[in-house]
């Protein structure tokens, strides 16, 4: 097989799986549920990785990080076999987790091994499948469910697909999108939605204006996104009665804000459940979505879900894979100027999962998660190239002068 080939088959690969979650989430609000093509979709990621493994031969190549969420992954199949009540539950467990996995190691292939040629075929394929759909599904959802709940669906989808955005060429047309996701998720009214966006647009234009040879052309299009957001969060704050400004100004005082403190009262009840637990539900988990089970509400944080879905072990393992992926922050801040914006791209990354995975259901949430594990992968197999190619020359310059 060429390169070519590859690449086909990942737009495929991600195309098709962004397709059936998109199409999992319209039909779930119903009788129907369409289930088995996400389990071809988990099989398409775990042959289609095996495979990149084994012809390019990418062990002796794998970053400490990779190790560590490929350990998760077997753990969680461990835990799924022991905790699952039947084969159902221990199957949406190891799909549920592996496909992000997986993914994130698809995206460290892709962009470890492929020319840049091949990687701008894949994220182009990749958006362009993706956000015509998701818009779509929008317009069909709002007969089905109330539109607000319409519109904060489909502004989680968005803000994943940012990083993605971020990597189009064109400014002008990725200026259009970021304003047209950013107004969406003032939209949704989810504080952690807004925040997320906001703080993704500020720190990637922060990086391209300072960093970039193209700063006039950046700071231009910072202030025609941050004139455009600002119009449209004025006439909505209007529109609403003041709602946007009284959600946003509800994290200043959490004693009485209500949705605050709802969030720190299903935060106390999956802590609780998770410590007076017996021994081996403390070590092991209560199994896949417990917190669900348990309390009747989603952790709504993903450190507290893995620690009552797959115990203290599960949560040291996970602690760690977060661990080193916020010591990549220095590693892309060294190699800002030789990698490109996929440092910035790395960093708005990291800040959408502070938002999202620490204050909403983002770990059991496969379809948004992947993506984001997706962004994340391709942006971590750019820095690790350029640090081998680094340590490469410099061997090469110690022989020579040795």
């Amino acid at each position: 097989m060429t390169d070519k080939i590859y690449t086909r088959v990942l737009v495929f690969l991600m195309g098709s799986f962004t397709i059936w979650g998109v199409l999992n989430s319209l039909f779930a609000t119903t009788e129907y549920k369409i289930h088995g093509a996400g389990f071809i979709a988990l099989a398409f990621i775990i042959g289609c990785s095996i495979f990149f493994f084994k012809t390019r031969q990418l062990f002796s190549y794998m970053p400490l990080l990779i190790k560590i969420i490929l350990l998760f992954g077997i753990y969680v199949i461990c835990s799924a076999a022991f905790k699952a009540a039947d084969i159902r539950e221990f199957a949406y467990s190891v799909r549920g987790n592996l496909q992000w996995i997986f993914s994130l190691i698809l995206g460290f292939i892709i962009s470890y091994q492929d020319n840049n040629e091949n990687k701008s075929f894949i994220i182009k394929g990749f958006v362009i499948m993706t956000l015509p759909i998701s818009l779509i599904v929008v317009l069909i959802k709002s007969g089905i469910i109330q539109s607000s709940h319409v519109v904060l669906d489909i502004s989680f989808m968005l803000i994943t697909l940012l990083p993605f955005v971020f990597r189009v060429k064109n400014i002008t047309i990725k200026s259009i999108l970021v304003s047209v996701i950013g107004i969406i998720s003032i939209l949704s009214f989810k504080r952690s939605t807004m925040l997320a966006c906001f703080a993704m647009v500020l720190v990637y234009y922060f990086f391209e204006i300072f960093f970039s040879k193209k700063r006039i052309s950046f700071l231009s299009s910072f202030v025609t996104v941050c004139i455009v957001l600002c119009v449209s969060y004025l006439f909505l704050e209007r529109l609403s009665g003041g709602f946007v400004s009284e959600r946003i100004g509800g994290l200043g005082n959490l004693s009485t804000d209500m949705t605050s403190q709802h969030r720190l009262v299903i935060f106390e009840n999956v802590w609780n459940t998770a410590i007076i637990s017996n021994p081996v539900d403390f070590f092991f988990g209560h199994g896949y979505c417990a917190s669900f089970r348990e309390t009747g509400f989603f952790a709504h944080n993903d450190l507290l879900e893995v620690l009552l879905d797959y115990g203290f072990i599960g949560f040291l393992i996970y602690l760690a894979f977060l661990i080193l992926l916020t010591k990549y922050l220095i590693g892309f801040y060294k190699f800002q100027n030789l990698i490109g914006n996929e440092s910035s791209i790395f960093f708005v990354t990291y800040i959408a999962y502070c938002f999202l995975g620490m204050a909403n259901c983002f770990i059991v949430s496969p379809l948004y998660f992947t993506i984001f594990t997706f962004s994340l992968g391709l942006s971590i197999g750019c820095l690790e190239k350029m640090k081998d190619k680094n340590n490469l020359i410099e061997k090469t310059k110690k022989n020579k002068n040795n």
